[in-house]
């Protein structure tokens, strides 16, 4: 059997994807695996696309285009992967995107409902959060840096740009790894589950988000000064922001460099 010595991540048409490619390729043991981006029809291609796949992840954006190109023979074969000891990561869209049903902006114009065809988690997946910012409209204004509560790492601030909250199914085995703090009942905000002998992590935050990337962007904003609170306020918790992301690369099968934050949190 081929060695798996590969991390995935889809950048087709609804995928945001820039931020987060640096972010993993940061955190990730180059002598160990290689970043792969993939676009729909490298995961329809004949043959097994997977044969070398460590873990796919699956970013923000919009999910209905990933809908739109995987639903059906596409999905399947993630199930599969996954199901044969892959690691899926899905984050904001991505994570809208695994789980059984979705309720985007419920009641609103542009309202995005229904169950989704992947289908990897026994939950229903309910956003944009309207307690941690405005409706998410793609600019900054409906961002926000919101309190996370994560056992074992604390109470620290991420990057939450429309995202959801997990309503798991009654008797779901599914894990809760975090919670947003500033929600009434606070939900959880991170999940995790096996599916056969894989494992699944859907994140409704921004983890790959760091302060100093936003930052750097700023000036290339036409309203760019009046975010600049919210990229001080992600990087006064840098650290705990990066172990969490760490911790769910490493719970989706990618194999990190070493970091001194890890040994000091231990």
């Amino acid at each position: 059997m081929m060695e798996r010595d590969q991390v995935a991540v889809y950048i087709d048409e609804g995928a945001v994807f820039e931020d987060l490619l640096r972010e993993i390729a940061r955190e990730m043991d180059h002598d160990r695996a290689r970043l792969r981006p993939i676009l729909a029809e490298d995961i329809l291609a004949a043959g097994n696309p997977w044969e070398r796949t460590l873990s796919l992840i699956v970013p923000g954006g919009a999910d209905s285009p990933y809908c739109a190109a995987l639903n059906g023979e596409g999905n399947d074969r993630i199930r599969a992967f996954v199901a044969g000891g892959g690691g899926y990561l899905g984050i904001c869209a991505g994570a809208y995107y695994a789980c059984r049903e979705i309720a985007f902006h419920a009641g609103r114009a542009d309202a995005v409902v229904g169950r989704r065809d992947l289908s990897l988690l026994a939950a229903r997946a309910i956003g944009s959060l309207s307690a941690l910012a405005p409706p998410y409209d793609r600019t900054l204004a409906s961002a926000a840096a919101v309190r996370l509560d994560w056992p074992g790492l604390g109470v620290f601030r991420g990057h939450y740009h429309g995202g959801p909250r997990f309503e798991i199914d009654p008797g779901a085995a599914i894990t809760v790894l975090a919670r947003f703090g500033d929600v009434p009942g606070c939900p959880p905000a991170v999940v995790q589950a096996s599916l056969g002998q894989g494992v699944v992590v859907a994140c409704g935050v921004h983890l790959e988000q760091c302060g100093a990337s936003l930052e750097a962007r700023l000036p290339s904003l036409g309203d760019g000064e009046a975010h600049r609170g919210l990229a001080r306020a992600l990087s006064s918790d840098e650290t705990p922001r990066r172990r969490a992301f760490r911790q769910i690369l490493a719970l989706c099968r990618v194999p990190l460099k070493p970091w001194a934050g890890d040994r000091a949190a231990a």
